[in-house]
């Protein structure tokens, strides 16, 4: 008796030499803990009005290129289950499967971070491309809530500006110490804003983070199996590339999650590749709350980040636009894409509130004029943006934009209270400083934006 496609797995692997051969080891696949997809299969088709000789007959068609997009959704990871600080993030494990977790090596390679590093999966799913601080153990020497210094250069020259750094009294610790390194000066880590805890011991060591960040490489292409729960249930998807990515549930009490978009370039159906696959575990992000560390700050015209109430409907969206190369010996008729101008929006409704500053056209502040948001806007005012958790090492996560700029008027709503919604974009960054030879395409300094796990 026949049975019916009704359980699903995705299984990604990267294509390391171009868009258009796609991947047959079975080891180069991860299967990743996401939603049911939603998938669209596309193929160009052009209908002739031909004299066909007879009323009634249609048109004949021609078919030209296959296309599609696959999208899912995925609650936002932190590393490797149990995670103990024992391995370090982009390094082999001693055992078990790899520390960082696959949405932040997806989202990662979309951001365009160091893919010229990944010469293999194993190196894409080690995290090879991210920015990866290693640990230390009893590393610290004393700390403050703008700076962390640690024993020697030794310990220093395993961080690097931009990134997310973490530090802790021991792996249990429930109040680490973290924030993105802003200036690195010999043994003296200064961080981009305040940390929320200070773990300010000589006994305490630094541990490993792993941080994307928005840089100029172009991402690596995947190949997608999407499969049921019969051998005979397969779709292979080739030349995969994430068109967008929103990490919604950044609002106070929520969790986190990834929505992930691809269009592929080819496909086809496969009945010798289906059955469907554990995923391996990694411990989830927490809920967004004090007793989790949870913080949003938002930057004032002053440029100071302080810890923000009453934000609501926060989401940060990533979006590009994918130029096609057209090659006419190319199975796609693609020989490969180009991201163009990638935009990290990050959007909210704030309450108006009676501490709320008003602005004259200077920008000075004033009894009658413009409201700060309308004020930001007209004046051009850049603002930094943070959003983060975490209960202890490995299940610490951020994202700060150093510098964005309001895209629009603020919008109002008059429900309950008067809030604005307002939408920032991701704008020009070069503050960070550090005493060691770093570049913008293989580290995170000075990115125009920067999420971190740790």
């Amino acid at each position: 008796m026949a049975n019916y496609w009704s359980d699903h797995s995705v299984k990604l692997a990267p294509q390391t030499t171009d868009l258009n051969t796609k991947i047959t080891a079975d080891a180069d696949f991860v299967a990743v803990k996401c939603t049911k997809p939603s998938v669209s299969l596309e193929q160009e088709v052009t209908e002739l009005d031909l004299l066909a000789g007879k009323i009634g007959a249609g048109a004949e068609r021609i078919v030209g290129k296959k296309s599609g997009t696959i999208s899912f959704d995925i609650p936002m990871e932190g590393f490797k289950a149990g995670y103990d600080g024992s391995d370090d993030a982009g390094s082999a494990p001693a055992s078990g499967h790899e520390v960082v977790p696959p949405w932040l090596c997806l989202v990662g390679s979309a951001m365009g971070c160091n893919s010229s590093a990944v010469a293999s999966a194993t190196d894409f799913w080690r995290g090879v491309h991210l920015s990866c601080a290693a640990s230390s153990a009893a590393g610290v020497t004393s700390a403050t809530a703008s700076a962390l210094t640690v024993d020697s250069s030794t310990v220093s020259d395993k961080h690097l500006a931009g990134q997310l750094v973490v530090s802790a009294t021991a792996a249990s610790d429930t109040s680490p110490q973290f924030g993105f390194l802003k200036t690195k000066a010999a043994q003296v880590l200064t961080y981009a804003y305040d940390t929320g805890n200070i773990d300010n011991s000589g006994t305490a060591s630094t541990y490993s983070s792993a941080t994307a960040w928005s840089s100029n490489d172009q991402p690596i292409p995947m190949t997608i199996r999407w499969t049921g729960q019969e051998t005979a249930f397969s779709y292979v998807f080739i030349g995969c590339v994430m068109e967008s990515f929103t990490i919604n549930g950044l609002d106070a009490g929520a969790v986190p999650t990834i929505s992930i978009s691809y269009r592929f370039y080819d496909y086809e159906c496969d009945n010798t590749l289906g059955g469907l696959e554990i995923p391996s575990d990694y411990d989830r992000v927490p809920r967004i709350v004090g007793t989790s560390n949870g913080r949003a700050l938002v930057g004032s015209a002053a440029g100071a980040m302080a810890v923000t109430c009453g934000l609501e409907g926060v989401s940060l969206a990533y979006s590009c636009e994918v130029r096609e190369v057209p090659c006419h010996s190319k199975s796609t008729a693609v020989s490969a894409v180009q991201i163009i101008k990638p935009r990290y929006q990050l959007a909210l409704t704030i309450p108006h509130s009676s501490t709320d500053t008003i602005y004259d056209g200077a920008g000075s502040s004033a009894s009658t004029g413009a409201h700060e948001w309308q004020s930001a806007l007209q004046l051009g005012q850049k603002r930094g943006l943070a959003i983060e958790v975490g209960s202890k090492i490995g299940r610490i996560a951020a994202i700060y934009i150093p510098a964005a700029v309001l895209t629009a008027a603020p919008s109002t709503d008059t429900g309950d209270v008067l809030k604005y919604g307002l939408s920032f974009e991701a704008a020009a960054y070069d503050g960070d400083s550090t005493d060691t030879a770093e570049t913008e395409e293989t580290s995170p300094i000075d990115s125009s934006i920067r999420i971190g796990l740790g």
